[in-house]
Protein backbone atom coordinates (compact mmCIF):
# COMPACT_ATOMS: atom_id res chain seq x y z
CA UNK A 1 0.00 0.00 0.00
CA UNK A 2 1.50 3.02 -1.27
CA UNK A 3 0.80 6.50 0.74
CA UNK A 4 0.88 9.77 -1.64
CA UNK A 5 2.62 12.68 -0.09
CA UNK A 6 1.19 16.04 -1.14
CA UNK A 7 2.56 19.37 -0.98
CA UNK A 8 2.36 21.46 1.72
CA UNK A 9 1.18 24.45 0.08
CA UNK A 10 -0.03 23.43 -2.88
CA UNK A 11 -1.30 20.11 -2.37
CA UNK A 12 0.15 18.61 -5.45
CA UNK A 13 1.40 15.11 -5.29
CA UNK A 14 4.96 14.73 -4.70
CA UNK A 15 8.07 13.13 -6.55
CA UNK A 16 11.47 12.27 -5.45
CA UNK A 17 12.36 11.43 -1.56
CA UNK A 18 9.98 10.05 1.00
CA UNK A 19 10.61 12.81 3.04
CA UNK A 20 9.41 15.65 1.04
CA UNK A 21 7.53 18.52 1.84
CA UNK A 22 7.45 20.89 -1.00
CA UNK A 23 6.76 21.02 -4.69
CA UNK A 24 8.81 23.15 -5.29
CA UNK A 25 11.06 26.41 -3.44
CA UNK A 26 8.20 28.78 -4.62
CA UNK A 27 5.51 26.68 -2.73
CA UNK A 28 8.33 26.35 0.56
CA UNK A 29 8.98 30.01 0.86
CA UNK A 30 4.93 30.75 0.84
CA UNK A 31 4.49 28.30 3.27
CA UNK A 32 7.03 29.62 5.75
CA UNK A 33 6.25 33.26 4.84
CA UNK A 34 2.68 32.65 5.46
CA UNK A 35 3.78 30.98 9.13
CA UNK A 36 5.90 34.07 9.82
CA UNK A 37 3.11 36.89 9.11
CA UNK A 38 1.33 36.90 12.41
CA UNK A 39 4.33 36.85 14.24
CA UNK A 40 6.11 39.72 12.39
CA UNK A 41 3.03 41.88 12.46
CA UNK A 42 3.19 41.86 16.83
CA UNK A 43 7.07 42.15 16.96
CA UNK A 44 6.47 45.42 14.48
CA UNK A 45 3.61 46.91 16.86
CA UNK A 46 5.90 45.95 19.84
CA UNK A 47 9.25 47.58 18.29
CA UNK A 48 6.82 50.64 17.19
CA UNK A 49 5.71 51.14 20.81
CA UNK A 50 9.22 50.78 21.91
CA UNK A 51 10.59 53.14 19.84
CA UNK A 52 7.75 56.05 20.62
CA UNK A 53 8.58 55.18 23.86
CA UNK A 54 12.39 56.05 23.70
CA UNK A 55 11.56 58.99 21.54
CA UNK A 56 9.26 60.56 24.30
CA UNK A 57 12.34 59.95 26.86
CA UNK A 58 14.85 61.18 24.32
CA UNK A 59 13.12 64.73 23.69
CA UNK A 60 12.79 64.98 27.51
CA UNK A 61 16.27 64.67 28.15
CA UNK A 62 17.37 67.12 24.95
CA UNK A 63 14.77 69.82 26.41
CA UNK A 64 16.44 69.24 29.94
CA UNK A 65 13.31 68.03 31.79
CA UNK A 66 14.68 65.51 34.52
CA UNK A 67 11.26 65.35 36.45
CA UNK A 68 8.13 64.44 34.29
CA UNK A 69 4.43 63.43 35.37
CA UNK A 70 2.58 60.41 34.64
CA UNK A 71 -0.21 62.69 32.69
CA UNK A 72 2.11 63.83 30.39
CA UNK A 73 3.52 60.88 29.68
CA UNK A 74 0.53 59.26 28.63
CA UNK A 75 -0.46 62.50 26.34
CA UNK A 76 2.32 62.14 24.61
CA UNK A 77 1.29 57.94 24.21
CA UNK A 78 4.00 56.82 26.10
CA UNK A 79 3.04 53.11 26.57
CA UNK A 80 4.21 51.94 30.58
CA UNK A 81 3.53 48.32 29.43
CA UNK A 82 6.42 48.40 26.98
CA UNK A 83 9.93 48.08 28.41
CA UNK A 84 13.36 46.46 27.52
CA UNK A 85 14.92 45.68 31.13
CA UNK A 86 14.22 46.90 34.66
CA UNK A 87 17.45 47.56 36.88
CA UNK A 88 17.49 48.08 40.46
CA UNK A 89 19.15 51.04 42.02
CA UNK A 90 21.03 51.01 45.04
CA UNK A 91 17.94 52.76 46.91
CA UNK A 92 15.84 49.87 45.62
CA UNK A 93 13.68 51.84 43.12
CA UNK A 94 13.57 49.79 39.91
CA UNK A 95 14.51 51.69 36.99
CA UNK A 96 12.40 50.73 33.79
CA UNK A 97 14.91 51.01 30.76
CA UNK A 98 13.37 51.43 27.03
CA UNK A 99 16.93 51.25 25.12
CA UNK A 100 19.30 53.29 26.46
CA UNK A 101 17.13 55.63 28.03
CA UNK A 102 14.98 55.10 31.49
CA UNK A 103 12.45 56.35 34.10
CA UNK A 104 12.71 55.66 37.75
CA UNK A 105 9.45 56.30 39.61
CA UNK A 106 9.68 58.77 42.23
CA UNK A 107 5.81 58.35 43.51
CA UNK A 108 2.67 57.35 41.88
CA UNK A 109 3.32 59.95 39.46
CA UNK A 110 6.42 61.49 38.98
CA UNK A 111 9.24 59.78 36.99
CA UNK A 112 12.69 61.09 36.98
CA UNK A 113 14.11 60.71 33.54
CA UNK A 114 17.55 59.32 32.59
CA UNK A 115 20.28 57.78 30.13
CA UNK A 116 21.96 54.58 30.12
CA UNK A 117 25.44 55.47 31.46
CA UNK A 118 23.96 57.34 35.04
CA UNK A 119 22.58 53.70 36.30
Amino acid sequence: METRMCCLECGEALRGRIDKKFCNETCRNQFHNRLNVEEGRVMREINRGLRRNRKILFELMESGKRTIQRSWLLRRGFDFELITAVHEKQAGNPCFLCYDFGYIPLDENRFQVIRLPEI
